[in-house]
């Protein structure tokens, strides 16, 4: 799975790969396209894989979200949490309402004006 132009797509497995690690591999291409606009989220899983993914999110700016202890299965979260790469962890319903809230933010929105932009002011000493 990878984000191209614009859209969600199923990519087929490697053959030489030993390892298919299909959330890393999103991530990965979510935030190489949208940088710090990008927002990662694992909720429940087994093994580490995520984890490399929501570094190159953090890593680009983006946010890194995280299932705490009431993951069913936490290994995922875990591996995440332990290496740094998320932002907040919460409960499932705790992490929808953070995105809610962060989604009627102004800067979520466009609505800000951003470094490059050409809209962003400077203050200048008086």
């Amino acid at each position: 799975m990878a984000v191209l132009n614009g859209h969600i797509k199923l990519m087929p497995r490697s053959k030489d790969r030993i390892a298919n690690l299909p959330i890393d591999t999103f991530f990965c291409s979510l935030a190489e396209k949208h940088k710090e606009s990008a927002i990662g989220i694992i909720l429940s899983g087994s093994a580490n894989d995520g984890t490399r993914g929501l570094r190159a999110i953090k890593d680009v700016g983006g946010l890194t979200f995280a299932q705490d202890d009431s993951a069913k299965f936490n290994s995922m979260p875990k591996s995440a949490i332990a290496s740094g790469a998320v932002d907040f962890c919460a409960f499932a319903k705790e992490i929808a309402r953070e995105l809610t809230r962060l989604s009627k933010h102004n800067y979520m929105r466009g609505d800000m004006p951003r470094a490059g932009d050409g809209k962003l002011r400077t203050a200048t000493p008086s």
